[in-house]
């Protein structure tokens, strides 16, 4: 039968009598892996779906794309072939034939046992009573139950469990996806599905891994799933190497911290925010979890590339840098007369390089994330500083940048294929460039008070020519990996302007140019010294020969 489609769907029912039949969860096989015969002998499949007695639309998508599920529901034993036929019919049958039988139960059975070590959870969304459930395959545990205090709640303990299934292998071939599920009560709150062959190295370090939401039954921000530190290990149970040496025969410890640290968290700036607003910007500003206690920035109004430049300060325990928490960094929309809007989040390290150095260290971008996804919600720029002795602390604590003064020229040709947002087409488009977005606070300059500048609109329809030259004089960084983003938006004029709706937003990465301007002028230096080098050489030869 002709399809466009890319993969097959086995679903699973569940029959009821006088009812429709429920989907309980689903498994799906690539079309161009049964044309090449990959599944043509027995093996098994295992079906992924939603939670048990989930029944919103989101259940229904997990029960029908088993990327998706967040529950496992068991498995099938299935040989899949495809060929030719010049009439295609859909029918059922059933296999009498003893030869397909007896290879379909031959499978020989193998035991695996997966052991777990949870430290901690972070960043949880209420003060209420929580704990963690793990389930693979038909076998489960569960962490006592423990109140948060500050969003966090300290697990340090060891569980383990046994399974087997028909693989002999689950380095080439894998096994059930492992589920970990973040409880309060008898609801989900987020979770975690990894497959199992992440934790097959006995000797792996513990890692922290953000809890996904569930939204099929909890109703938690995307942001606040838990951060967990955990460590886990699946091995046969007739070969696997002596657990002692990588300490899997003992209990997860507890260690008391002993030394005092001074954490300075560095935020310089975003770009490529989100725009939650209608006019196409934000008022973002960041928030910092860190160890229970939440800080935050100040508010930077119309933008998608705010400037900070400012200093958020911690004191925490922890020995070494590899034992400090992480940091979750949120940003928001601050909208006056109702809640912030959370436009993202980005997990951070202390790294070695930022403690105890007498040394500014360059700051670094982090992605923004939303989700599962950090691609598209923008970026941070930032860095940290951390004591442990205090003495090395620097008496100016500034992060501002150090500027030069540039003169910028703009050459603005036209814009091509707008589109409208609404139901009338583009009639006199223009372009509004938002200088505050590239000056920082302590900015003096004599154009501080004029924070827009704007072409004209004359031509109409979807492609006018603009023709227009903007000089600028700014005050901005000397250091490349400092230098912000210009916010620029495109808006039309309509009934005489007294409509402007918004058609489309971009952002001029000034230090782009300034490296391609500087790159110029030291070649164009470097080619003066020569010619200067070469007539003076010139000159000792006349010199030499007189």
């Amino acid at each position: 039968m002709p399809t466009v489609n890319e993969y097959i769907t086995l679903k699973l029912f569940d029959w009821d009598l006088g009812s429709p039949d429920e989907i309980m969860g689903s498994c799906s096989f690539k079309i161009q892996d049964i044309l090449d015969g990959k599944h043509k002998k027995f093996f098994w499949v295992n079906i992924y779906g939603a939670a048990t007695g989930a029944k919103d639309s989101m259940a229904k998508m997990m029960n029908e794309f088993p990327d998706l599920g967040n529950e496992w529901k068991g498995r099938i034993q299935i040989a899949l072939l495809m060929e030719q036929n010049k009439k295609p019919t859909s029918k059922v049958q059933k296999v009498s034939d003893k030869r397909i039988l007896d290879l379909a139960y031959a499978d020989e059975v193998f035991r695996y046992e997966l052991r777990c070590d949870f430290f901690w959870i972070k960043n949880l969304p209420e003060e209420k009573e929580y704990y963690l459930k793990i389930r693979w395959t038909n076998s489960e545990a569960t962490t006592a139950k423990k109140k948060a205090k500050n969003r966090m709640v300290e697990i340090y303990e060891s569980k383990g469990m046994q399974e087997a299934f028909p693989i002999p292998n689950l380095e080439y071939i894998g096994g059930p996806d492992v589920f970990i599920y973040l409880m309060q009560g008898d609801q989900i709150i987020s979770y975690m599905r990894r497959p199992v062959t992440d934790f097959l190295d006995p000797a792996s370090p513990p890692e922290l891994v953000f809890l996904k939401v569930d939204k099929s039954v909890s109703k938690a921000r995307d942001d606040l799933g838990g951060l967990l530190k955990l460590r886990l290990y699946c091995s046969s149970l007739s070969n696997r190497p002596p657990l002692h040496l990588n300490k899997w025969d003992k209990p997860v410890e507890h260690k008391i911290p002993t030394k005092q640290w001074r954490i300075f968290v560095n935020l310089y700036q975003a770009q490529g925010l989100t725009a939650a607003d209608d006019n196409g910007v934000s008022d973002p500003f960041v928030k910092v979890y860190f160890m229970g206690t939440e800080k935050q920035t100040t508010i930077v109004k119309e933008t998608v590339n705010p400037i900070w430049n400012e200093r958020i300060e911690f004191d925490a325990l922890f020995d070494d840098p590899e034992d400090c928490p992480p940091f979750i960094i949120t940003v928001w929309d601050w909208d006056e007369g109702s809640k912030a809007e959370f436009l993202g989040y980005a997990v951070c390290l202390l790294e070695d390089k930022f403690c105890n150095t007498t040394e500014p260290v360059l700051p670094t971008w982090i992605p923004v994330q939303y989700g599962s996804s950090n691609q598209g919600y923008g970026k941070v720029l930032m860095s940290f500083n951390a004591y442990s002795d205090y003495n090395l602390i620097p008496r100016d604590l500034s992060i501002e940048p150090v500027t030069r003064k540039y003169f910028m020229n703009m050459k603005i040709l036209g814009l091509r294929n707008l589109k409208s947002m609404g139901v009338l087409p583009v009639k006199r488009a223009f372009i509004r460039f938002d200088i505050d977005s590239c000056r920082s606070k302590s900015d003096k300059s004599l154009l501080r008070e004029k924070r827009f500048i704007r072409t004209e609109p004359l031509d109409s329809g979807p492609n006018p020519n603009i023709l227009s030259v903007i000089n600028l004089e700014l005050n901005l960084p000397e250091k490349l990996e400092y230098c912000p983003a210009m916010s620029c938006a495109v808006f039309d004029f309509i009934f005489r302007g007294m409509g402007q709706p918004l058609l489309g937003n971009f952002s001029i990465p000034l230090a782009k140019y300034i490296k391609k301007s500087r790159d110029k002028m030291d070649k164009e230096l470097k080619e003066l010294n020569q010619l200067a080098l070469k007539a003076a050489r010139e000159e000792a030869l006349k010199k030499m020969e007189s």
